[in-house]
């Protein structure tokens, strides 16, 4: 091949990722046009230097009409009945803002000639293309199409790495959409940095969490679909940045012949970062019966030496209030100890403070404030036993 692919096969391996226009060249006696200069980086860098809508892997423009000219025969019947992307299988990672993918397209061709079919990778800046393992001879037609024109009847392997930008969403998350060619069958696998949620305009197979080296899998279903929009909410962006939790509780207990029973009403406020795990810590006299809240998943209580642990998993990563009821019952204290009060903990809280209202049958009352030392707080209650 002639142009860009003389370069891709030189001792260093380099990609052509621009091409401005030049003065003219002069001539011996006359002036011609003389190309471009031409602008090298080398493959390993070229993904921090494209946008979306660079033609960096694209074959040399009179050549490719060259071979355009050659499947005009073939165009002329639908193209999607004599070749198609049989299964295309695609693993990303994503780390920051960018999208980092590669991604193994099958195809089949049912024309002896060559065969012009479109590529629709919108979205997205790919640093290199290879059809069965040399340059593909990828370009737009003159209609602004990519096409890729595949010579020889049977089944073509089609490779490509890109990268794409991920924007922010206004309520918290991240989200990137890309065209891709239409397969009948195929997979997008995301690897995602932190406890991470995946809403995606195609079917989300599997999402796993990996607590020990605190990532998140998530595992989309593309077959039949071109356009590929995913949403991703949690703490995964940026991992030094985590969320602040403030929080406030009101409680009462009533006192029956043979126990006590609780109910708090905590409230988090979520800020800079959403969160989908909130987690508690109780004293280990207590027993946790019920608890509502409108985006619980589930919640579980483990003992950690004298107190409990409580887990709340909530449906989604975001920011703002999350209100949480929660129900606990305990035996009757001895008569001749002071009354305690039960105290529910936020966990890794910037602040948090609560009230509760003592039985009662009781002659004590008021308020007990369990802020952080050193945070800001209302002016203390009377003294009592906490």
């Amino acid at each position: 091949m002639k142009g860009l692919w003389k370069y891709a096969r030189g001792p260093l391996t380099l990609g052509i990722i621009a091409i401005f226009a030049g003065p003219a060249a002069v001539a011996q006696g006359r002036k011609e046009p003389g190309p471009g200069p031409k602008l090298y980086v080398p493959y390993k860098d070229i993904a921090a230097a494209i946008g979306p809508v660079d033609q960096a892997v694209l074959m040399e423009r009179v050549e490719f009409d060259q071979l355009l000219k050659a499947a005009a025969s073939a165009a002329t019947a639908d193209a999607r009945a004599l070749g198609q992307v049989t299964r295309a299988d695609y693993t990303g990672v994503v780390s920051g803002d960018k999208l980092r993918f590669s991604g193994t397209l099958e195809l089949v061709s049912l024309s002896d000639q060559a065969l012009a079919l479109p590529m629709p990778f919108g979205g997205a800046g790919l640093t290199q293309a290879l059809l069965d393992g040399k340059p593909a001879p990828l370009n737009y037609s003159r209609a602004g199409k990519l096409m890729l024109v595949v010579t020889g009847k049977g089944s073509h392997k089609l490779t490509v790495v890109g990268s794409a930008t991920l924007t922010e969403l206004r309520g918290g998350g991240m989200q990137f959409s890309v065209v891709l060619p239409t397969p009948v069958a195929g997979t997008m696998k995301l690897s995602l940095p932190g406890d991470q949620e995946a809403h995606a305009t195609v079917p989300v197979a599997a999402t796993v969490y990996d607590r020990k080296s605190d990532a998140t899998t998530v595992e989309l279903t593309i077959g039949g679909h071109g356009a590929v929009s995913v949403a991703l909410l949690g703490n995964g962006r940026q991992e030094d940045r985590r969320a602040i939790l403030l929080g406030e509780s009101v409680s009462s207990v009533t006192l029956t012949p043979t126990g006590q029973l609780l109910s708090c009403l905590y409230t988090v406020q979520v800020l800079r970062r959403g969160v989908r795990e909130l987690v508690f810590s109780l004293p280990q006299t207590w027993t946790v019966t019920d608890i509502s809240c409108p985006s619980l998943v589930k919640w579980a209580v483990t003992r950690t030496g004298k107190t409990k642990t409580l887990k709340v998993r909530l449906r989604t990563a975001s920011r703002g209030t999350k209100a949480l009821h929660v129900k606990a019952c305990a035996a009757r204290q001895r008569q001749d100890h002071h009354w305690q009060g039960p105290r529910m903990s936020l966990h890794g809280a910037a602040y948090q403070r609560g009230y509760w209202q003592p039985p009662s049958t009781g002659s004590r009352s008021g308020r007990k404030s369990c802020a952080r030392p050193g945070a800001r707080t209302s002016p203390p209650p009377p003294p009592f036993p906490a």
